[in-house]
């Protein structure tokens, strides 16, 4: 989202902030082999991890509720979830 919103504010997206994504996810997915099980496939998690950086969504999971989801910013504050409340 981060370059989307940068975009939209005509600036261009930080490359630090896209080699500190690519390199988490990296991190993150390193343990998973190639595999012909998609979830499993460290190559299909950094396809969407590089498609919500550029494009806002995973267009590889639009079959999933996890393809696009709001920010807490961009929801209702009784939809968000209360905390410390008895």
């Amino acid at each position: 989202m981060h370059s989307l919103v940068a975009r939209e504010l005509g600036e261009t997206a930080g490359q630090s902030l896209n080699k500190l994504r690519r390199a988490t996810a990296l991190w993150a997915f390193d343990a998973l082999q190639a595999s012909n099980d998609k979830w499993l496939n460290k190559d299909f998690w950094l396809r969407q991890s590089d498609s919500l950086f550029e494009k806002g969504k995973a267009e590889e999971l639009n079959d999933t509720a996890r393809s696009r989801m709001p920010s807490f910013f961009e929801a209702a504050n009784n939809d968000l979830p209360q905390y410390g409340r008895a």
